[in-house]
């Protein structure tokens, strides 16, 4: 790459926040570049004005069906650093307090894909302005990137919600999703950097988890998990004791313990069990406090829907994050009825089942009752996504209307 070529490889993680403080200091605009954002899903609308140095335009594609993948945004970002790149780090200590994993690309295309509910992926450069150079732009195409692949049955979708759906017919149509809903990304500029940092990190999970979910969904389940995680380990919340987190989550092995040891041998395994049991609390204490309301949209009949009462919602929390633990340290997937699709809608029923259907399943070679699938994965990422949007708007109250 020629010397006075920038270097567009360098990570630079939390640019897309220092590069915005730097405009709203009156920083001089040094260059600018263009990005294609990938997607499946119909965009509706633009936004080109209120971003500081970013401005997301809609190509208007023509065909719009689950998996067809195209360049349906266009993200302008001007550059306002008079030194875009830091090495200030010592080379031979690890620092991943900036880190999390993506280009300054990476954490727009993120953070539009949480705000959208949409599967959008950011993709290399398209165009360069150089500052003096030709005022629209020179071509490029230093991304090394290729448009995203999606495997789906777009008769079967594992998470229409993102689709969209026809609710009378139970057929599913591109719902589109409209750029208004990005005025989250305005407060981007105002939270502090170790937010935005947990931010990115949480809405990449995020975001890979929706391009995965029809081909993979026990990933997508972790890594759902992992999104909401990643957000709760910087909200805090009151967890008491190890004993109290136990008696509540593990009721099953609270009656074994007190029947063999009292309550001195409870106490005693809490202590032990302590940093499982608050990466728990604090997993299902974050969901709870920003539990998105039920959606607009439900079944028809009580027996297909989730209990949203908080108390039915930390049983159902919990049991996730059990099927995560033995996911991640047992090699178990979640449950099979869990990684379906959600059941077909029927007649004039305005939304699929959010619960797997039937009184139990059996299914290669294991065997689940009615209990042990309390929520289908469309379902979970409505809350998911729901929570994390509740947080986003909690950590920064300045006027970013």
């Amino acid at each position: 790459m020629a010397a006075n070529t920038p270097d567009v490889d360098n990570p630079a993680a939390l640019f897309t926040q220092d590069n915005w403080r730097a405009d709203n200091l009156g920083e001089p605009c040094i260059g600018a570049f263009e990005y294609h954002f990938f997607t499946d899903a119909r965009i509706i609308g633009t936004a080109e004005t209120g971003f500081g140095p970013y401005q997301f335009f809609n190509t208007v594609g023509k065909r719009h069906r689950p998996g067809f993948i195209q360049p349906a945004i266009v993200m302008r970002m001007l550059v306002h650093f008079s030194e875009p790149f830091r090495f200030d780090q010592d080379p031979l200590k690890m620092d991943n307090t900036r880190y999390h994993g993506g280009f300054r690309q990476d954490e727009l295309g993120a953070l539009v894909s949480l705000c959208l509910g949409r599967r959008i992926k950011a993709g290399g450069e398209t165009r360069w302005f150089k500052s003096g150079g030709d005022p629209v732009g020179q071509p490029v195409d230093w991304g090394k990137r290729q448009s995203p692949v999606l495997m789906l049955d777009d008769d079967y979708l594992v998470l229409p919600d993102v689709a969209g759906r026809n609710a009378e017919a139970g057929q599913y149509f591109m719902a589109g999703a409209n750029m208004d809903d990005l005025h989250p990304i305005k407060s981007v500029p105002y939270i502090t950097s170790g937010q935005y940092i947990t931010l990115i990190r949480a809405a990449r999970y995020y975001q890979d988890a929706l391009w995965i979910a029809e081909s993979e969904p026990n990933l997508a389940w972790l890594m759902i998990v992992s999104a909401l995680e990643s957000a709760a380990g910087e909200y805090s919340s009151t967890l008491g004791t190890p004993e109290e987190i136990l008696r509540e989550s593990r009721t099953d092995l609270v009656k074994l313990l007190q029947e063999a040891g009292g309550d001195e041998l409870v106490r005693k395994v809490a202590l032990l069990m302590e940093p499982e049991l608050r990466a728990t609390r604090k997993f299902i204490n974050f969901v709870l406090d920003f539990l998105p309301t039920p959606p607009p949209r439900r079944p028809s009949h009580l027996y297909n829907q989730v209990d949203w009462s908080k108390a039915e919602q930390r049983k159902l929390l919990n049991k996730i994050y059990q099927y995560r633990s033995n996911a991640l340290h047992g090699g178990i997937p979640f449950p099979y009825p869990m990684n379906q699709p959600p059941p077909r809608v029927w007649e004039d029923d305005p939304a699929p089942p959010e619960i797997p259907e039937g009184l139990g399943t059996t299914a290669l070679g294991g065997t689940w009752a009615r209990a042990d699938t309390p929520i289908t994965l469309n379902t979970f990422h409505y809350i998911a996504r729901g929570a994390l949007l509740k947080w986003w708007s909690s950590l920064s109250e300045p006027s970013v209307s």
